[in-house]
Order: C-alpha cells, then sequence, then structure tokens
C-alpha cells in the first residue's frame, strides 16, 4: 500500500519539471561536478531509521528535490551538506534541480536503497560490528544457515590471526641468538660512533707515547745519577 501510495505522489510532481531548458553550459557545469554529488545514509540504532546526508558542491548552481523533505527534520551542516533524518526502511528517488532562473528543471536524479539486516541483532553477531553480516546496511538476502556458517567462519579466522599475532608457535630465544644480538648492538653502536671511537684511539695512542717517552727519559735520568753516585764512592775509597 505504501508503494501504492508513493506512486500516487509521484504523479502528483507538477509535470513542468523537464530536462530541456538548463543550457549547455550548465549541463557542462553539473557534468563536471556530477561524481561529487553524493547520498550518503547513516543508520540510527535507536529508532532503526535511516539519517541522509545530501553533499552539493555546487549549492548556488543546483539543489536537491524530494517530496518527503518538507516531512523531514532537515537542516544544513554547512554550506555544501544536507541531513535529513527518520528516513524509514525502502527506496527513494531524489532530483537534482536547477537553481538559476535560467535553469530551474530537473538536471538529474538519484537512487537510493534503505535496507535493514534482519540479523544484525542475532547474539551471535556480539562483539562482530565490524562483520559485514552483522552490519545492520547489509542488503542482500540470505538464509541464517548462511549466516550462522558466515559468522562462524569468520570467528575462526579471528581466533587465527590473533594466534599468529601473539606468536604461540615462536621458539624460545636462545644463548647462542642472545649473543648474536648483543653482537649486532655493539656494532652498530661502532658504526653510529666511529669517528668519535677513533679520536678517543688515537688521543689514547698519543698519550700513551707521550707518557712513555716521559717515563725513559726519567729512567735513563736516574741511571745516571746512580751511576754518578757509585763513581763518587768509588774515588773516595
Amino acid at each position: 500500500m505504501r508503494y501504492i501510495i508513493f506512486t500516487f505522489l509521484f504523479l502528483l510532481i507538477p509535470l513542468n519539471f523537464s530536462y530541456a531548458l538548463c543550457n549547455s553550459e550548465e549541463l557542462n557545469l553539473y557534468e563536471r561536478y556530477k561524481d561529487q554529488f553524493k547520498i550518503t545514509p547513516e543508520f540510527d540504532y535507536d529508532k532503526e531509521m535511516y539519517t541522509l546526508y545530501f553533499y552539493n558542491p555546487l549549492p548556488n548552481s543546483f539543489y536537491y528535490y524530494n517530496y518527503n523533505f518538507d516531512n523531514m527534520n532537515c537542516f544544513s551542516q554547512n554550506e555544501f551538506e544536507k541531513k535529513c533524518s527518520f528516513f524509514d526502511v525502502g527506496e527513494y528517488y531524489f532530483y537534482l534541480l536547477g537553481n538559476s532562473d535560467s535553469c530551474k528543471d530537473i538536471i538529474d536524479e538519484k537512487y537510493i536503497s534503505l535496507s535493514l539486516n534482519k540479523y544484525y541483532k542475532d547474539p551471535l553477531c556480539d562483539g562482530l560490528s565490524d562483520f559485514v553480516l552483522c552490519n545492520p546496511m547489509y542488503e542482500k538476502a540470505i538464509s541464517y544457515d548462511e549466516f550462522v556458517n558466515r559468522v562462524n567462519l569468520y570467528k575462526e579466522s579471528k581466533k587465527n590471526e590473533e594466534k599468529e599475532y601473539i606468536g604461540d608457535d615462536v621458539p624460545p630465544v636462545s644463548k647462542d641468538n642472545s649473543f648474536l644480538t648483543f653482537f649486532s648492538m655493539i656494532l652498530e653502536f661502532i658504526k653510529t660512533n666511529f669517528l668519535y671511537i677513533l679520536l678517543a684511539i688515537i688521543s689514547i695512542i698519543i698519550l700513551s707515547i707521550i707518557i712513555i717517552n716521559i717515563v725513559n727519559s726519567h729512567r735513563k735520568k736516574w741511571r745516571l745519577e746512580w751511576k754518578g753516585e757509585n763513581i763518587k764512592l768509588f774515588l773516595l775509597f
């Protein structure tokens, strides 16, 4: 009955809408932006109805029309987007009309089908809101047996993914592996600080040479002094 009423009301839409009166410049403008005109549905879980977002990149040139708009809770989100709430499940046509004195006719029409997945409240869907068959907007008709089988397969695949992530089958790290890891860390440290390590080694070598030379010179001095003292003692006796 609802669809009969819909058809009757559609026939009552003023027949002065046509595709002919807009000029080529306006039609070409629409064609350039055609793909940006979008209608996006959002499901209201509390009311089990839909909210539609109408995006219009050219609000000064075109606008959306549907006879239901007068009865809808609609308001503008911003200059380019309009939000309308409380759409029931069903099929809807929305028309794009010219918004200027030279173009007041239908440019294009958009069709959208709003469906409700009867399985989305099933207990099997608890915790599976990301699964397509548990989405209330899923529109394909499937049997309950197929639904159960696919949900179980999805749950099994998630368990396998979690096992792979946790790494239950990864063997414990051996001592050899620990040594290799420590050795690679040392090599990485040397590569990163090579210049500083080289300068430190050169400084240590130079300092060692200086110390050795100083010690050797003092040893020679001590030997000469010791020999001199011995000679003096010999002469005294």
